[in-house]
């Protein structure tokens, strides 16, 4: 939780900068980006994530990198990063930054789970009703899950729509069980 805390704070920081230079999906990309690269190579995602090496040779490094690859906000904001020893943080602070993006937009996100892909109309369709629900236009995010069977569970912060068949399988069986006296059908235990 603390790190989601740090993160967070961090990624309002870099959004603010961003937000005041106007370069608020730049940043957003170049942070992206800076991750992607980190997390291609795996000799420098050890040496930068290691709170083993020195705060100098990351800083160092970091410079050597990235300078002329990223927005000066960019190279600033990762020096200050490994100059505090919080580039861990890298990761979760790009999602964080993505959120408040989103927040200040009037953007919400909806996790969907669905049984098979959806088509992009299905998806259009989809956003578009729960844009209307919720009065914010809504990005989808959607896996697939067989072990539903079919239909769709949309979740949207700490709110759960859950249409799959599955689900509806599982009430049926419940309001069955518990309202068949299994005694007048001669079973018994």
């Amino acid at each position: 939780m603390l790190i989601n805390q740090l993160a967070a704070k961090y990624a309002e920081a870099i959004f603010e900068i961003a937000v005041e230079q106007n370069k608020e999906e730049a940043i957003f990309e170049q942070l992206k980006n800076v991750v992607n690269s980190i997390d291609d190579n795996q000799d420098l995602k050890q040496f930068i994530y290691n709170p083993g090496v020195n705060t100098t040779a990351k800083v160092e490094t970091v410079q050597k990198i990235f300078t002329g690859e990223v927005d000066d906000t960019v190279l600033n904001f990762m020096m200050l990063l490994a100059d505090r020893r919080r580039e861990v943080l890298l990761p979760a602070i790009v999602e964080e930054y993505r959120k408040c993006a989103y927040k200040a937009h009037g953007i919400v996100e909806a996790n969907v789970t669905s049984a098979v892909e959806l088509s992009q109309a299905e998806q259009q369709a989809l956003s578009g009703k729960l844009s209307k629900i919720y009065k914010k236009t809504v990005k989808l995010k959607i896996k697939t899950d067989p072990g539903i069977i079919g239909g769709v569970v949309v979740q949207i912060g700490d709110k759960v729509i859950d249409g799959s068949v599955a689900r509806q399988l599982k009430t049926l069986q419940s309001v069955l069980l518990n309202n068949l006296d299994v005694k007048k059908i001669g079973v018994t235990n």
